[in-house]
């Protein structure tokens, strides 16, 4: 398996928000130490924003200052006429999404994220329906319709990380089916301050054709 560093095919700004967001990522896990084993996938989620706002509240880390959390914020669908856009309780939320507020521009990263409770779970992350799976709400650009990359956040309640991981890098295999590029094969990413069971690859959006970069975080919840 190839290993590097972190990147998205972008530029260096775009390269160091990705590391950032999944180092803010990390530090709000860390300082989750109760029985999770038990908790449903949105009461997770629900802790984890929690404790990345409180890693932000304390702005120990000048470059966190201009960064936000935000859980389940709705999409709107701008680029649709008012008449046909979803409204309401009927936008799709994603999971989690971290917004850094720049002098010049405004990023976003947003996470969805998936029980891992049995070998076939991981489906829920990688399947082919955007109204259900995880990835496919990126590619059919239901999330974040315009970002260059976006996040896969799967909640490990039985097995390990690395088991789960395996699943998905094995389904890749058929890069096509999930309209993977050349050059975006699975490959771990080494964050030095980030989470330690990260992967990433690049995939074709659907439409378009742009490229999107997703990243992989698998955290243990038991």
């Amino acid at each position: 398996m190839r290993k590097q560093q972190s990147g998205c095919g972008g530029t260096e700004q775009l390269d160091l928000f990705v590391r950032r967001a999944h180092e803010l990522l990390e530090a709000g896990y860390r300082r989750m130490n109760s029985d999770y084993n038990a908790l449903e996938e949105q009461e997770i989620t629900g802790e984890l924003a929690l404790e990345i706002e409180n890693v932000l509240r304390e702005k120990t880390i000048p470059w966190q200052r201009p960064w936000s959390v935000h859980e389940e914020a709705p999409e709107n669908q701008e680029h649709l006429p008012v008449a046909t856009r979803r409204k309401g309780k009927k936008r799709k939320r994603p999971d989690i999404k971290l917004r850094y507020s720049g002098q010049r521009e405004i990023l976003y990263l947003r996470f969805e994220a998936k029980l891992l409770t049995d070998s076939g779970a991981y489906q829920d992350l990688i399947g082919s329906d955007p109204e259900k799976h995880a990835l496919a709400r990126f590619l059919h650009r239901r999330y974040g319709r315009s970002d260059p990359a976006g996040g896969l956040l799967g909640y490990v309640q039985i097995g390990s990380e690395q088991e789960h991981s395996d699943r998905v890098k094995e389904a890749f295999a058929d890069a096509k089916r999930y309209r993977i590029l050349t050059g975006g094969e699975w490959t771990k990413i080494i964050w030095k301050n980030g989470p330690k069971h990260c992967f990433q690859t690049t995939h074709q959006r659907y439409e378009t054709g742009e490229a999107i970069a997703i990243f992989y975080t698998f955290l243990l919840f038991r």
